[in-house]
Formats: structure tokens, C-alpha cells, sequence
């Protein structure tokens, strides 16, 4: 064989199944005209060890499953906020108060409102008295008559509004005083304030004021690219890490949200996609031991145990008549084979596949491409350090 003076040229890197795991392919190709394709290949024990070691991290972080969240009446002013965040408060515990100055104001209103009804009824019913009494007389004429008796029904009728309009007042000056009476906002379940919104910059009514998280009722909320969303699915089982001991613990992927969050930076995630968008995804606890609201975790995938040999799908091919196979060799150097493989259990949470027969970890496969060909020069690139 020809001497080769060129360079190893990265041709790509593979993800192999869900786990992240991957294998490097590389191309040692010449600078002229006489150079020869060399296929790297790497050994199945290696990759067996890969695929049986945890997969992909996630960044998480330890959440409540239970908020509730205390808007703002856009039509009262806030007097006195009693809490901050961060602080721990009891079912019933005071978190604001509202201003009753207008409420108060409003109701000195409507009882001086109440007091001239109640002048106008008195009046009304004088002069109805009066009226009758010019009745009583029975020397007027039949006109005359017919005007005061038209004038006493128009009387009975002002007062039977007046009366309605007292009952109405009445109403709205209870409702007021029940304004004052509730004035204090109160906490409706025992928890943590999460978050406090500056009241004045809040111009959504829907916006929430205040949110409470419930203390010790703890789920995981953790994060991946729109690109990897495919790879967490429900039902999966997760061990989550702590970032700052070597504390652990398991859980289960409970559901997937659809909407897109902006992504945060971090140094602990395996998720290194430049995509600006990513999404959520939660974890129900086994264990909730030790665990603190808020606290910062690592998500890893925990896959179910393979029985014997499996390869990625990728590294499968097929006849035309369906039968699997495989390139190896028995060692690197050696000519490229079509090996004939029999399948078996496919591993579908991490796109493997079990291999029955037909190779052995003590062998070497080749990624396929188009330089894999039976017969084919080869070479040994280790997939953890890629040297030969």
C-alpha cells in the first residue's frame, strides 16, 4: 500500500440514538492524486459501553406542583403590602392591603343621598295628606277633583321610586362596607411567595401580583432545545443530580409543554444547540428528600437495561430482501466484511437495536456511507480518544 502524507480530515460526527452518545468519523484522505480512502472503524465493546452509560444532561429546576397566583383590582390603590418574596406564609396570612379612603368617601355619599330620599318621602306623603283632605271637603268641581286625585297617584308613584332607590343604596352601601371589611388580601393556601410584580408597572389585569408556590409538593421543570425535543418522552425514567453535592435522585416524565421559553445559557447542559427557542418538560418525583424549592438540578435520562450486543440503527443495513447487515472486521487493518446479522429487541428510547448473531464485542464496525465497501482498507479510531 502506498504511503499516505495527508491529513486526518473530520468528516462529521454522528449522534448515535437517544442517549447522545456518538461515534467520530473520520476520513483519512491523501493531498494528490494517488491517495487512497481509508474506512475508520471502532470497536462494539466500545460502543457497547457508551450505549450503556447515562445519556444526555438537562438543565432543571426543583418546582411546586401547585401555584396560585393573586391579581390586582385595577380600581383600587394598593395601601400597605405586608410580604416580600421569598417569604413563607400560612393559609390566611395577610399579603397586601387595599386603600378604603374612596370606599369610605363613597359611602358618606350614598347615606346623604339615603337622607334626601328620605326628606322627599316624607313630602310626598304631607302633601298627599293635604290633597286628601281638599277631597274630603267635596266642594270642589268634578275637574278640580280629577287633578288633585291625579296628582296624589303621580305622588305615591315619586315615593315608590324613592322607597327603590333607598333599598339599591342600602345594597351598595353593604357591598362597600363589605369592601372594607375585606380590604386585607389573604394568602388562600400555605406556601412560598415565588414572585412579586412591582404593582405599578403591572398593566395587565391578568398579569398576576403575586404567585404562591406550595412548600414540599415538588416536581422538576426541566428544559430542552426545540432541536432535541424528540428525545424526552413521557414515561421516561430520569435520575436528576444536585450541582452543588453529589446528593441524587429519580423520578418520571410526567408531560411535555408545546410552547416555546426563551433559552438560558448554561454550562451544565449536554443541550448545545444555538436555537434561541427551547421547551419544558416535567418530572414527578420518587423522593422528595432534601430538595428545596428553586434549587438548580441536572436531568439525565436513566435507560432500561439492554439484554446482550445492540448497535444504533445507524450502523444497520439491509439487502433487498430485508436481511440485515453490517461492515466489519475482526481487527482493524484488516479488509472490510459484510457481515449478516439476526436482530433482535429494538431499544426504541434510544434508537438501538439487540444483535443476536453475527458479530461479537470483540470486533470493529464501520459507520456507512459511501466510502464503505467490501473489501475496503481500514482503521481503528477509538471513540474515546481517536487515536489510532
Amino acid at each position: 500500500m502506498k504511503k499516505k502524507t495527508g491529513a486526518l480530515i473530520l468528516a462529521a460526527v454522528v449522534a448515535v440514538g437517544a442517549g447522545g452518545y456518538g461515534v467520530s468519523r473520520l476520513l483519512v484522505q491523501g493531498t494528490d492524486s494517488n491517495s487512497e480512502t481509508i474506512v475508520p472503524v471502532i470497536s462494539v465493546s466500545e460502543l457497547q459501553s457508551e450505549a450503556n452509560s447515562v445519556g444526555s444532561k438537562y438543565n432543571g429546576i426543583v418546582d411546586t406542583q401547585k401555584k396560585k397566583n393573586i391579581t390586582l383590582d385595577s380600581e383600587k390603590d394598593i395601601e400597605q403590602i405586608l410580604v416580600s418574596e421569598g417569604d413563607s406564609v400560612l393559609e390566611n396570612d395577610a399579603l397586601f392591603t387595599y386603600s378604603t379612603e374612596k370606599t369610605r368617601l363613597e359611602i358618606s355619599q350614598k347615606e346623604l343621598d339615603k337622607e334626601k330620599q328620605n326628606n322627599t318621602i316624607s313630602g310626598l306623603r304631607e302633601n298627599i295628606n293635604q290633597m286628601n283632605a281638599e277631597l274630603a271637603k267635596g266642594n270642589l268641581s268634578s275637574t278640580d277633583r280629577m287633578d288633585l286625585t291625579a296628582q296624589i297617584m303621580e305622588s305615591q308613584t315619586q315615593i315608590a321610586q324613592a322607597e327603590y332607590d333607598l333599598k339599591v343604596a342600602d345594597s351598595e352601601i353593604a357591598a362597600l362596607n363589605a369592601e372594607i371589611k375585606n380590604s386585607t388580601v389573604r394568602a388562600p393556601m400555605a406556601g412560598t411567595i415565588e414572585t412579586m410584580n412591582d404593582p405599578d408597572t403591572l398593566t395587565d389585569s391578568n398579569t398576576p401580583f403575586i404567585t404562591i408556590v406550595a412548600d414540599g409538593d415538588f416536581r422538576i421543570k426541566g428544559t430542552i432545545s426545540e432541536q432535541n425535543e424528540g428525545k424526552v418522552v413521557e414515561g421516561m425514567s430520569m435520575l436528576i443530580r444536585s450541582r452543588i453535592d453529589d446528593q441524587t435522585w429519580t423520578g418520571t416524565v410526567t408531560s411535555l409543554e408545546s410552547t416555546q421559553e426563551e433559552k438560558k445559557e448554561s454550562d451544565f447542559s449536554d443541550d448545545t444547540s444555538e436555537s434561541a427557542s427551547q421547551y419544558s418538560f416535567y418530572v414527578a418525583l420518587d423522593t422528595t428528600d432534601d430538595l428545596m424549592l428553586g434549587q438548580h438540578v441536572i436531568l439525565e435520562h436513566i435507560y432500561e437495561e439492554m439484554d446482550g450486543l445492540a448497535l444504533s440503527n445507524g450502523y444497520l443495513n439491509y439487502d433487498e430482501e430485508g436481511n440485515a447487515f453490517v461492515y466489519a472486521v475482526e481487527e482493524p487493518g484488516n479488509k472490510l466484511e459484510i457481515r449478516m446479522v439476526e436482530t433482535g429487541e429494538i431499544y426504541e428510547d434510544r434508537d438501538m437495536i439487540q444483535i443476536l448473531s453475527g458479530i461479537t464485542e470483540d470486533d470493529y464496525v464501520a459507520w456507512p456511507d459511501m466510502d464503505c465497501a467490501e473489501g475496503a482498507e481500514t482503521s481503528f479510531r477509538s471513540f474515546v480518544d481517536g487515536e489510532e
